[in-house]
C-alpha cells in the first residue's frame, strides 16, 4: 500500500466526516483519495464559473448603465460601415431612430466630402484604432463638427467590428470661440510669459508666449514682434526689479498687484499677475497713464476753479433748494457794476434780486423735471432799481434719499446778447424790405423807383427821403423821386427839377467827396450845410449815398430824420438796397429794350434768342420755341447751355461769347430739343448795345439745318451709289459679254466643224457633246439674267406647296455628283429630319435655285477637298449650309458679295466663269421665302454659307 502523507490524512478525515467512510478500507484508500480531489478540483472550477459569471454580470451591467447613460454617442459598427446598435444619446444627437441608423448606415451621419475623414479611416486599418475631428451631418440635413474615437475588435465568433465614440464639438467649439473673443475684446492688456532662470534658478528674463490686441494697442508692440522673444531682447533698458517680481510670481505662484511706469514705452501701469502653470505667470494691466495725469489735472483743476471762481467775470452760484444763496462768485460786483457785493448776498434770499419772483418758481419746475437747464432767461434787479437782463445754466444735486437739497450754476449778463438780438431782428425787417423790392410788380420804371425809395425810408427807419439822377458828363441832379411827406412840408419858392453840381448843398457833397455823407445833428454849424434854401423841410438827421454804376456815379439817394443817430449799418445797407435798386433798373430798361426788339422778331421764321452778358436767355421767339419743344417760362432765365448736348465743351461756349463780344460768331454747332433730340444748327451772333456802345445783350439767329445736311449727305451717297451701280453694271457687262460670246463662239465653231463632211462619226459625237454643254452654259446664263430683272422690277412670288426637304437635297446631290466626281471633289449630303418629317409648305422651285447656285458656286472656287450640303431644325426655323473647302472670302467682303452685279474680284473671274449673279438671286429667293443668307469664311481656309426658311410642316 502506497504511504499516505499528512494532506491525505486530511482529506480522509473530510471524507469521514463527508459520510462517504462507509464504503472506505484501507485497500480502496487511494482510489477515495483519488475520487477526492476530483470533487475538490471540480468544486473549484464549479466556485471559478460562478464568481466568472458573477463578474460579467456585473461588467455588462456596467456597459449597459454606461452605454444608456453616457453623454456621448456610441456606435457599434463594421469596418464596412454598417451600424449595429446605437445608444439613445447618439440617436437623439443625429435625430434618428436607432432603426433607421442600422438602416442609413456610417454614409447617413458622416459628411463624406470631408477631407479629414479618410486619413481617420486609414489610421483605424492600419494601428486598429483612430481619433480626430470630422463634420457630422444629422437627420434635418444640419452639420456639425465632432470628435470621433473609433478602434477595432473581434466578436465570439472572430469576426471585425468597431466601436464608435462621437462627442458633439458645437458647443465646445462656441465655448473656445467666446473665449478667444474675449481674449481679442478685452479691454486690459494680457500677455502669457515663461520666466528664464539661470544656473543657479534666478529669473534673469521671461519670454513672451502669447499677447491680445489690447496688448498691442496700449504697448504699441505687435505680437509677431513680442511672440518668442525676451523682454531684454524687445526692450533691453527694462530693470532687473520687473523681472525679479514677476520671477517670483512664476516660481511661487503668489499673485501680486502693483502700479508702475513704464519708462521704455512712458506710460503707467496697473498690472495684476499672477501664475497659471509653473514657471510661467500672466500680466493683466490697464493703461492708467490718462487717470493719473487726469489726477494730477485735479488737483490743478481745483486750483484753477478756486481761482476762477475768484476771477470770472460770469456769476458762479450755489443755494438751496428753497433759495437761499451759500456762495457766490465775487464777480457779482462786476456785472452790477459795484452796486451789490459778494458778502451781503450769502445768506439771503435769491428772490429778493428777481425783478419778477415768479421766474425763480418756473426755473426751479424746469429743475425738477429735467435735472439741469441751460440758457434760461431772468431779469435781474439793481439797488438803483436798473435792471440786468441773465443767462442762468443750473443743476440740481439730491442728498442720498433722491432729494434735491442744492441749486448750483452760472449766471451770465446778456445785455448785449439782447441788444445783438434787437439789432438782428431790425436786419431781418430791413431784409425783408429788400426782399419786397425785388418782388415788387411795377407798372413801370418811375413806379418801381417810387416804391424803392418808400422802402429804403422805411429800411432806415427815415420820414422822408429823395432820389435824383446825377449826369457826370453834364455835372446835373435830375430829381427822379420825392417822398410825399417831403412835398407837404417843403415852402421852396420854384424848387428846381434840374441842378448843377455846384449849385447843390449837402446832398450834393455825396457826388463831390464820392462817398456816403452822414449828419446826426443838423443844429450844428456845419460847412456842409451850404445850399441849404429857405422854406425846406426841417432837418434833424441826415444820410445821402452815392449810387455808382462801375466807376460812374449814376443816382443820389437821401433819407433824414431818423429818430435815433444814423450809422454804418444804415450806410451798408441803403448802399446794398439801392445798388440792386439800380441794377434792377438798369435790368428793366433792357428788358424793355428788348420787347421791342422782341416785336418785331415774332415774325421771323428763324429761332432767334436774346441773352444777357453771361448768356442766360432774356427772349425767344415763337420760332425758337417751336423748334426746341419749349415753353417761353422754360427757357427765360435759364443759361444756354441748356441747349447744349453732352459733352459740348464749356470752352466753346466761352469761345462763341468771346468772339460775339468782339464783333459775332458764325458756324455750325450741335444743339439737343427738350425731349432729348440732338441736331445741327447753323448760328450767327451779334452783340447789342447801349447809347453809350456798351455790350447789354447779345443775339442769336439759329436755323435748323437737319433736312440740308440730310438731303446733301442723301444726294453724296446717292452719287456714290449711282457712280458704284455703274462701276458695277460696266463690269457686269464686260463679264456678261465674255461669258455669252465664249458659249456662242463654241456653238458656232464646233456646229461649223459638223457641217464638215470629213468629220469622223466620233468627232461628230464629241462635238455635239460641246455644243450641248456650252447651250446649257448659256441658257444658265440667260435664266440668270432673266430672274434679276423680274427680281429687280419687284414681280417675283413665292408659290408655296408641300415639298419634301431630302427629296430635294438628293435631287441636287445627284445633278452634282458626277461633276464634282470629276474635278476630284468629294460631295457629302448630311440630311437631319427623317422623311416623314421632312415635308413642309415652301416653295420647292426657288429652294432647289438657292441650294443648285450655292453648289454650283462652291464647285467653281474649290480646287480639291469636299463640299457639304445639309441642313438642321433651329426652332421654327430650317438652317442650311453649303460647306467647302475653297479658296475663301475676306471678312470685309461678306457682304458685298451678295450685292446685284459685284463679283468678289473681277480681274480674276474670267478664269472661274459665271454671271455674278447666283449669291444675288440666292439671296433674293431667301429673304422671298421668309428667312435671311450669311457666311462665314476663312482665306485659304474655305467658306460656309448659311441660310434659313420658315419649318411650316403639312397640315
Amino acid at each position: 500500500m502506497a504511504e499516505v502523507n499528512k494532506s491525505d490524512k486530511q482529506k480522509r478525515k473530510g471524507i469521514q466526516r463527508s459520510g462517504l467512510d462507509s464504503e472506505y478500507t484501507e485497500d480502496n484508500e487511494l482510489s477515495y483519495l483519488s475520487a477526492q480531489d476530483t470533487i475538490e478540483n471540480l468544486k473549484s472550477e464549479l466556485e471559478f464559473h460562478i464568481k466568472s459569471e458573477e463578474t460579467l454580470r456585473e461588467n455588462e451591467e456596467k456597459f449597459q448603465s454606461i452605454y444608456d447613460n453616457s453623454y456621448l454617442g456610441i456606435l457599434l459598427t463594421v469596418p464596412d460601415g454598417r451600424i449595429l446598435a446605437a445608444n439613445g444619446f447618439a440617436c437623439n444627437m443625429f435625430g434618428y431612430s436607432e432603426e433607421e441608423l442600422c438602416r442609413g448606415g456610417r454614409s447617413a451621419i458622416v459628411d463624406t466630402s470631408d477631407p479629414r475623414l479618410i486619413p481617420i479611416l486609414e489610421e483605424r486599418k492600419r494601428t486598429g484604432k483612430a481619433k480626430g475631428e470630422i463634420t457630422f451631418i444629422r437627420k434635418d440635413g444640419s452639420k456639425f463638427e465632432g470628435e470621433v474615437s473609433s478602434s477595432v475588435f473581434k466578436d465570439k465568433e472572430g469576426n471585425e467590428k468597431t466601436c464608435m465614440l462621437i462627442q458633439d464639438l458645437t458647443e465646445k467649439k462656441q465655448t473656445e470661440h467666446n473665449y478667444q473673443t474675449l481674449f481679442n475684446e478685452m479691454m486690459d492688456g494680457f500677455a502669457l510669459h515663461e520666466i528664464i532662470c539661470n544656473e543657479k534658478g534666478e529669473p534673469v528674463d521671461y519670454r513672451f508666449l502669447d499677447v491680445n490686441p489690447a496688448f498691442e494697442k496700449m504697448t504699441g508692440l505687435k505680437a509677431e514682434q513680442v511672440i518668442g522673444r525676451t523682454v531684454l531682447e524687445i526692450m533691453p533698458e527694462t530693470e532687473s526689479s520687473w523681472i525679479e517680481r514677476y520671477g517670483r510670481v512664476a516660481l511661487t505662484g503668489e499673485p501680486i498687484n502693483f502700479i508702475d511706469h513704464s519708462k521704455g514705452l512712458a506710460k503707467i501701469f496697473d498690472v495684476k499677475a499672477f501664475c497659471p502653470a509653473p514657471n510661467q505667470f500672466v500680466t493683466i494691466f490697464s493703461d492708467i497713464t490718462k487717470r493719473k495725469h487726469s489726477e494730477e489735472q485735479l488737483k490743478l483743476s481745483e486750483e484753477k476753479y478756486r481761482s476762477i471762481f475768484e476771477n470770472v467775470q460770469d456769476i458762479y452760484y450755489e443755494a438751496t433748494f428753497d433759495g437761499i444763496i451759500l456762495d457766490v462768485s465775487p464777480s457779482i460786483e462786476i456785472i452790477s457794476k459795484g452796486q451789490i457785493c459778494r458778502d451781503e448776498l450769502i445768506g439771503k434770499s435769491i428772490y429778493d434780486f428777481y425783478v419778477n419772483a415768479e421766474d425763480r418758481k418756473t426755473l426751479v419746475k424746469a429743475l425738477m423735471e429735467t435735472g439741469s437747464i441751460s440758457d434760461y432767461e431772468v431779469t435781474l434787479l439793481n439797488k438803483d432799481g436798473s435792471q440786468i437782463p441773465c443767462s442762468i445754466s443750473s443743476k440740481l444735486l439730491y442728498d442720498g434719499n433722491g432729494l434735491p437739497v442744492k441749486i448750483f450754476g452760472s449766471m451770465h449778463d446778456i445785455t448785449d446778447r439782447k441788444h445783438a438780438a434787437e439789432k438782428v431782428l431790425l436786419n431781418a425787417e430791413r431784409l425783408a424790405r429788400m426782399v419786397n423790392i425785388y418782388q415788387y410788380n411795377a407798372n413801370n420804371i418811375q413806379d418801381f423807383l417810387d416804391y424803392a425809395l418808400n422802402e429804403a425810408i422805411a429800411l432806415t427807419s427815415s420820414k422822408i427821403g429823395y432820389i435824383y439822377f446825377y449826369d457826370e458828363v453834364n455835372k446835373e441832379f435830375t430829381l427822379n423821386s420825392w417822398s410825399r411827406d417831403v412835398m407837404k412840408e417843403c415852402a421852396v419858392a420854384g424848387p428846381q427839377i434840374c441842378t448843377a453840381l455846384n449849385d447843390t448843398g449837402i446832398w450834393g457833397e455825396a457826388v463831390r467827396q464820392r462817398e456816403a455823407i452822414m449828419i446826426n445833428n443838423f443844429k450844428e454849424e456845419s460847412l456842409l450845410k451850404k445850399g441849404y434854401p429857405k422854406g425846406h423841410v426841417n432837418l434833424e438827421r441826415f444820410l445821402t449815398i452815392p449810387i455808382f454804376d462801375e466807376d460812374k456815379i449814376a443816382a443820389v439817394v437821401g433819407v433824414a430824420n431818423k429818430e435815433s443817430d444814423y450809422d454804418n449799418t444804415d450806410v451798408s445797407q441803403l448802399t446794398i438796397m439801392m445798388s440792386s435798386v439800380w441794377r434792377i433798373v438798369q435790368k428793366k430798361d433792357v428788358e424793355k429794350k428788348v420787347k421791342l426788339l422782341a416785336h418785331s422778331l415774332e415774325s421771323v421764321s428763324e429761332c432767334v434768342s436774346i441773352t444777357d452778358n453771361n448768356d442766360v436767355l432774356m427772349y425767344v421767339n415763337e420760332a425758337f420755341l417751336k423748334t426746341y419743344g419749349y415753353s417761353e417760362n422754360e427757357l427765360i432765365g435759364k443759361h444756354i447751355s441748356i441747349l447744349r448736348p453732352e459733352g459740348f465743351e464749356s470752352e466753346n461756349s466761352l469761345n462763341i461769347l468771346n468772339h460775339t463780344i468782339e464783333g459775332g460768331w458764325r458756324g455750325e454747332l450741335m444743339n439737343i430739343k427738350k425731349d432729348g433730340t440732338v441736331f445741327p444748327v447753323l448760328l450767327s451772333t451779334s452783340i447789342i448795345k447801349d447809347e453809350n456802345k456798351k455790350p447789354i445783350a447779345l443775339i442769336g439767329v439759329a436755323i435748323d439745318i437737319t433736312e440740308l445736311k440730310k438731303n446733301a449727305e442723301e444726294l453724296i451717297a446717292a452719287k456714290e451709289k449711282a457712280e458704284e451701280n455703274d462701276r458695277l453694271k460696266t463690269a457686269f457687262l464686260h463679264n456678261i459679254s465674255h461669258e455669252v460670246r465664249t458659249p456662242m463662239n463654241s456653238i458656232v465653231g464646233f456646229s461649223d466643224l459638223l457641217a464638215d463632211p470629213d468629220t469622223l462619226p466620233e468627232e461628230r459625237k464629241h462635238f455635239t457633246e460641246i455644243i450641248i454643254q456650252n447651250s446649257n452654259q448659256l441658257l444658265s446664263i440667260i435664266n440668270d439674267i432673266v430672274n434679276i430683272a423680274t427680281i429687280e422690277a419687284g414681280q417675283e412670288r413665292a408659290i408655296i406647296n408641300p415639298v419634301n426637304i431630302n427629296s430635294i437635297c438628293n435631287l441636287v446631290y445627284e445633278q452634282f455628283f458626277h461633276k464634282a466626281k470629276n474635278q476630284n471633289i468629294v460631295l457629302i449630303f448630311n440630311n437631319y429630319l427623317p422623311n416623314v418629317e421632312s415635308d413642309v409648305m415652301t416653295d420647292g422651285t426657288k429652294l432647289t435655285q438657292i441650294l443648285t447656285n450655292l453648289i454650283n458656286n462652291a464647285l467653281k472656287f474649290t480646287q480639291e477637298g469636299y463640299i457639304e450640303l445639309g441642313y438642321s431644325v433651329e426652332g421654327n426655323y430650317l438652317k442650311f449650309f453649303v460647306k467647302d473647302t475653297g479658296i475663301g472670302i475676306p471678312q470685309e467682303k461678306y457682304e458685298e458679295i451678295f450685292k446685284r452685279f459685284s463679283q468678289l474680284n473681277l480681274a480674276k473671274n474670267y478664269q472661274y466663269g459665271g454671271s455674278g449673279l447666283g449669291l444675288s438671286i440666292s439671296k433674293a429667293y431667301v429673304e422671298l421665302l421668309g428667312g435671311k443668307i450669311w457666311i462665314h469664311s476663312s482665306l485659304g481656309k474655305g467658306s460656309t454659307f448659311y441660310f434659313t426658311i420658315p419649318y411650316t410642316k403639312i397640315g
